[in-house]
């Protein structure tokens, strides 16, 4: 539940998701319209006012939050739609089953990891050269390299840490 506060936040920087639309150019299509778009990244816009500490501008920290969301949206239709057309008791769709529950929970592993990180992780996961995520994000290559250094680092303590639950 939002506080009064977090509610003001919310109604004040709506503007936020259309931009992320905007900049991000999501097309709507038969599985997603802009509604959804649209109500999608409002959600994010709560959770990143829930979750919001007050080190950034919150433009910014709500903008990562719903980016991230929406390539967690976009990560799930491309699987959706791999799997939609291929046979279920094919051997290489029970891969992608047994590959989809490790996302799951790689995705609840990566919860303990800070947004930079996470970023860069979730582009890797849609398959972008670290080039092409230095451009998406505006930053070095070599920052995208020394980010994906640090985050596997970070996985294998938290892996190591939580390696009954995992």
């Amino acid at each position: 539940m939002l506080s009064k506060e977090q509610q003001q936040l919310v109604c004040e920087n709506l503007y936020i998701v259309k931009a992320v639309i905007s900049k991000m150019n999501l097309i709507p299509n038969a599985a997603v319209s802009w509604e959804d778009y649209y109500q999608s990244g409002c959600a994010a816009l709560c959770r990143a006012a829930e979750t919001y500490t007050g080190q950034a501008r919150f433009f910014h920290y709500a903008f990562i939050v719903i980016r991230n969301h929406f390539y967690h949206m976009q990560a799930k239709q491309k699987l959706d739609r791999e799997l939609e057309f291929q046979d279920l008791f094919q051997p290489d769709v029970i891969e992608e089953v047994v590959g989809k529950i490790q996302t799951e929970r790689f995705e609840a592993l990566k919860q303990g990891l800070a947004d930079i990180y996470i970023e860069v992780l979730d582009l890797m996961q849609l398959e972008f050269s670290p080039k092409e995520i230095a451009e998406i994000l505006h930053i070095p290559v070599k920052t995208v390299y020394t980010r994906i250094r640090t985050a596997r680092s970070k996985l294998n303590v938290l892996l190591e840490n939580n390696r009954e639950e995992i």
